[in-house]
């Protein structure tokens, strides 16, 4: 027969002196202790609360590394009237800090914004060829952009106003103070396409002189064509753009040239302003009147057209079942001659 194994060690009783001697013979430390011959003098002496940080006077921060320290700061607490500590915080301090979130873009939308995940989608082809921009809410109609890049930050609020989609955003740079409503796009930058234009004319000086009847012209891409050129034009938004303008030379000859906008800014027939769309106007659909159905997918029951000199709602109360689709065969009483009659095969 195997034999039993031993029963395992009973727990050493707290209350128990000798339970309490053992254990502190068996200590590393009074082992220690007793080798070096200290047998009169008195037990080594452990940490107590206040030398752990407990009391006053210790620094939790000697530890942290230099880059996520906060220094101390000496700004006096007051207790506002409500009940809150309340501190004073000086303008210098939010310029600082404006200076050290140089790397910021803030973008101003017309309107309701598209969905985060278009606007993540589409500036992140534009501008995340490098390194993915990160976009942060700010209010209904603002978001932060991340752009490191100094070169490319430096493009992106050149050109000022952006779109995705059909959505167009105000780009400006991040200020300790600003305003989050855009200016108005009465007056607003747009591309304008122009062909037929004389070689000689196709210069910062000409440009100036050809798209003087549209407005002021701003900028232009880079010349690829001998006759044509796009270019950046302030037009007044609230006329109709003419499609044609014409060149009189010294010598009485007229040129005409063709204009073309790749993309203009929306207009809204509910509020009348220009930026957003219909389904994107803030004043008209906000979330407190938003209609229920607006905005879902589904598509429209498809109604049945009355006959002809009938009323609308007569038709209306016939019943689903009853209603028979063109498409269904309509069986009707067939008159069948008489048996003694006689056959066509005869």
């Amino acid at each position: 027969m195997s034999e039993a194994l031993p029963y395992p060690p009973f727990p050493p009783d707290p209350n128990s002196s000798q339970s309490a001697e053992v254990e502190m013979i068996d200590s590393p430390i009074i082992q220690g202790f007793n080798s070096t011959g200290g047998g009169g003098a008195a037990p080594p002496t452990f940490p107590t609360s206040s030398s752990l940080g407990c009391g006053s006077g210790f620094n939790w921060a000697k530890n942290l590394s230099s880059t996520s320290k906060i220094p101390e700061s000496a700004v006096p607490v007051t207790i506002s009237d409500s009940g809150r500590p309340r501190v004073k915080v000086s303008n210098e301090v939010f310029q600082r800090g404006a200076k050290l979130h140089s790397d910021y873009v803030v973008g101003i939308f017309y309107g309701k914004p598209p969905s985060y995940g278009k606007i993540w989608g589409v500036l992140n082809y534009l501008w995340g060829k490098d390194k993915r921009v990160a976009i942060h809410n700010l209010t209904k109609n603002a978001f932060l952009f991340h752009i490191p890049s100094p070169s490319l930050r430096r493009k992106i609020l050149q050109h000022e106003l952006w779109r995705v989609g059909d959505s167009p955003f105000l780009v400006t740079e991040w200020r300790s103070k600003f305003s989050f409503n855009p200016p108005s796009l009465d007056r607003a930058p747009v591309w304008a396409s122009i062909k037929g234009i004389p070689f000689d004319l196709i210069t910062p000086e000409g440009l100036g002189i050809v798209c003087r009847s549209l407005g002021r012209a701003v900028d232009h891409k880079p010349f690829t064509s001998i006759n044509s050129a796009e270019v950046k034009v302030v037009v007044d938004l609230t006329k109709p753009l003419p499609p044609e303008v014409e060149l009189e030379r010294d010598d009485g000859k007229i040129l005409v040239l063709q204009v073309t906008y790749p993309w203009l800014p929306p207009s809204c027939s509910l509020c009348g302003e220009i930026g957003h769309k219909d389904t994107l106007c803030p004043r008209v659909y906000g979330p407190e009147n938003k209609p229920r159905d607006y905005g879902s997918d589904n598509k429209k029951r498809s109604q049945v057209k009355p006959r002809s000199g009938a009323p609308p709602h007569e038709h209306s109360q016939i019943p689903k079942k009853e209603i028979i689709s063109s498409k269904q065969a309509i069986w009707k009483p067939v008159d069948l001659p008489p048996k003694d009659s006689p056959s066509m095969d005869e």
